[in-house]
């Protein structure tokens, strides 16, 4: 399971409470609730989708990082894991109007990054982090026409065992074999953009 957090305003929408709900996300109307909560999923097995801004990205590259998920993998010890979304359209993104139709075919690409221990000094390694990020989307290759998604990271207490659908979908990540943990991390986190 993939649990992200979300703002209190989509719980109380009545067109998407029930979903975010449903989906066992995580309102994020109180931090030491969040904090907990996030934790206790982490430690559960669950893995955990969070934007290290604080939100999706609104000003290219990327925003400022919060310390959020690096408290949230410090208290379930687990690392982190950076991942890249570049999208063919800025569908999706924060500045898009809910309703509006984007231009098909939609394309994404979703990338590792490093995975980062979130154990010693706190503001150091999500500094570090951030510089990494801004490092990677300056030289990042997106598909043609792609605009820059943002970053994404996911808290992740271990690689899932590759699930057989891993060999079908071997051919569109082909630096990673089926079953290697890499992989598997993909797999799962192309879950949440389907």
């Amino acid at each position: 399971r993939v649990a992200c957090i979300t703002k209190a305003k989509i719980w109380d929408n009545w067109f998407l409470g029930g979903g975010a709900r449903l989906a066992g996300f995580i309102r994020n109307d109180a931090p030491v609730r969040v904090i907990k909560e996030a934790a206790g999923k982490l430690r559960a097995g669950d893995r955990l989708l969070i934007f290290p801004e604080g939100t999706r990205t609104g000003t290219a590259p990327i925003n400022d990082f919060k310390r959020g998920f690096a408290l949230i993998a410090r208290s379930a010890g687990v690392p982190v894991q950076a991942v890249f979304i570049d999208g063919s359209a800025p569908f999706l993104g924060k500045t898009w109007p809910l309703f509006k139709k984007p231009r098909l075919p939609l394309t994404y690409r979703i990338r590792l990054g490093r995975r980062f221990e979130m154990g010693g000094d706190l503001r150091a390694a999500v500094q570090d982090m951030e510089e990494y990020y801004r490092q990677e989307l300056g030289r990042g290759e997106p598909p043609p026409g792609a605009q820059n998604g943002g970053a994404a990271v996911r808290v992740v207490r271990r690689a899932p065992p590759a699930p057989a659908r891993c060999r079908r979908l071997h051919r569109h990540f082909p630096g990673n074999p089926p079953g290697s943990a890499h992989y598997a991390d993909v797999t799962a986190h192309a879950r949440t953009v389907d």
